[in-house]
């Protein structure tokens, strides 16, 4: 009877879900000879193209589903727990035609590098004022990262509590479903195609409503402010004129009502100086409906895509704290940069000189973005990296050269497994290994558009792609140049942590045989 039991079970997870549970089933998508694996996982699960974007024009593929209305279906799971459309999860020609000005939107605010550098510095001093020397490596790298990013577009000094605890609640939950490829993929489709069967799992129904709750308390508190930055728009100039645009205002909150406002009221849209002069002129009864709108109630989350930042930064700190001779080499090419010296805009004119140069700290933040958190080994990282998006119409797959590859039926969710050209053996020799020397004779920056490919596909590339190396830099610069680091329990992400001890004047002076160090980090 126990047999007959489990066989029938067998039979029914099959026949809802496919092989989808298979130990095997990565290692027959990653070795399969064709960039595009079409498999069927069942009932439940439908069809799924598994893409290697190794040798495909991947731009090209992006832009097409997102092009579709239900592009983007994949994400739906965000929807649930933000309580509406996130500006990134809406199709190009999506019913109010408005997310490539939603995105483009975002974009501008995050083209700042001198900001966000200095940013950095104020968010890594609150952080560390309180003296604190044994700290959790994820703590460590998320709560100053953050802290960066709400800085730079909420124009706060920090997150609040409560919304943080919530943005955490979520992050929790992303990192619960990487154990296996199998568990990954199956929440993946959940996601994509009954995330309202969320509602019934406590846990999820709990983070959604943690999230909704802090996410309200801090749109009523950002009101004032909000107000304060329309109302600046009644300062004319010397010839009375009202500036021509919005660009002055920072403020990513009032800067997406100010876009709603045009959405909503189009005769206003129309006439540049009575829209500016209508926000100008908004009360707090005005502004209240735009707080309650669900694409308003999602921008609280902004800064945990920041936490994308946490990754390489993580990354880099282990191998920081493991690597003595690399941690020296990097503290005695900061001090021949002077970067401690320099003020934010010539540290952002510093950073591009380093990252034009292939600089030592450009070249640990590429194989930091390559090699992802060093906790984890390549092969869960392959089959953890999956992007989502759907295809209702069905798309044609190009390779570099422009070339159909293939065809994706209609109705199929698209998987693109997108950390399989950074552990490519044939591209990185050993790639587990954390080897910032590969770039050095990188000067058509073929590596390095490897690598960067995370933020480049497509017209809606990575919003905060412009800043990010400005904030890594920044970041890894200020905890090299001022502690030393160790690493305690360096083999667990959850428990990980690093010990900071503060460094003298006297110590920054040290010298430094650069001669064996060059030769032990190329080693």
């Amino acid at each position: 009877m126990f047999h007959f039991l489990s066989g029938f079970s067998s039979f029914i997870s099959r026949v809802l879900w496919g092989e989808i549970s298979s130990p095997s089933l990565f290692d027959t998508i990653k070795n399969a000879p064709e960039p595009v694996v079409t498999m069927n996982f069942g009932l439940l699960g439908g069809q799924v193209a598994f893409v290697n974007p190794t040798n495909l024009d991947m731009a090209h593929l992006i832009d097409t589903l997102d092009g579709e209305p239900n592009g983007r279906r994949g994400e739906t799971g965000l929807r649930f727990f933000v309580g509406g459309n996130f500006l990134s999860t809406r199709a190009k020609d999506d019913a109010e035609n408005t997310a490539l000005t939603h995105h483009h939107l975002l974009s501008s605010l995050l083209t700042r590098p001198a900001d966000y550098i200095e940013n950095t510095h104020q968010a890594m001093h609150l952080f560390l004022q309180d003296g604190r020397r044994e700290i959790s490596l994820l703590e460590l790298a998320t709560v100053p990262l953050r802290n960066t990013v709400a800085r730079g577009l909420f124009n706060i000094e920090s997150i609040p509590f409560d919304l943080h605890q919530a943005l955490q609640g979520f992050s929790g939950l992303i990192q619960d479903k990487l154990d296996s490829f199998g568990k990954t993929l199956s929440v993946k489709l959940m996601t994509a195609y009954y995330s309202w069967f969320f509602s019934f799992i406590p846990r999820y129904q709990q983070t959604k409503t943690d999230y909704l709750v802090a996410a309200e308390k801090f749109l009523a508190q950002q009101s004032d402010q909000i107000l304060q930055c329309f109302h600046t728009l009644m300062e004319h100039d010397d010839t009375g004129a009202l500036p021509e645009n919005l660009s002055g205002i920072t403020n990513a909150l009032a800067r997406f009502i100010a876009q709603r406002v045009k959405e909503t009221k189009p005769e206003l849209a129309k006439d540049k100086d009575q829209f500016l002069d209508y926000l100008a002129a908004m009360t707090e009864a005005d502004l209240q409906p735009y707080l309650h709108e669900a694409t308003i109630k999602t921008l609280p989350i902004l800064p945990l895509p920041g936490d994308m930042i946490v990754i390489p930064v993580s990354s880099a700190l282990t191998e920081l704290a493991r690597n003595q001779e690399l941690f020296l080499q990097l503290r005695h090419e900061l001090q021949q940069r002077k970067f401690a010296e320099k003020n934010s805009e010539q540290k952002r004119d510093d950073i591009m000189q380093d990252r034009e140069h292939n600089g030592l700290l450009h070249r640990i933040y590429l194989e930091s973005l390559r090699r992802d958190f060093q906790q984890k080994t390549p092969e869960h990282l392959e089959a953890e990296t999956i992007i989502l998006r759907y295809s209702e119409y069905g798309v044609a797959v190009k390779d570099k050269q422009g070339e159909i590859v293939t065809q994706v039926p209609p109705g199929t969710l698209i998987a693109i497994l997108n950390a399989l050209p950074r552990f490519d053996p044939k591209v990185w020799p050993n790639p587990e290994k954390f080897d910032p020397s590969r770039y050095i004779s990188d000067d058509d920056k073929s590596l390095e558009n490897c690598v960067k490919s995370i933020f480049f596909y497509g017209k809606r590339k990575c919003p905060a792609n412009v800043i990010t190396e400005f904030i890594f830099q920044t970041f890894i610069a200020d905890l090299v140049m001022n502690y030393d680091l160790r690493l305690i329990d360096g083999n667990d992400l959850g428990l990980a942590k690093i010990e900071l001890s503060p460094v003298s004047d006297l110590d920054h002076g040290v010298e430094l045989n650069t001669t064996r160090l060059s030769e032990s980090v190329s080693n």
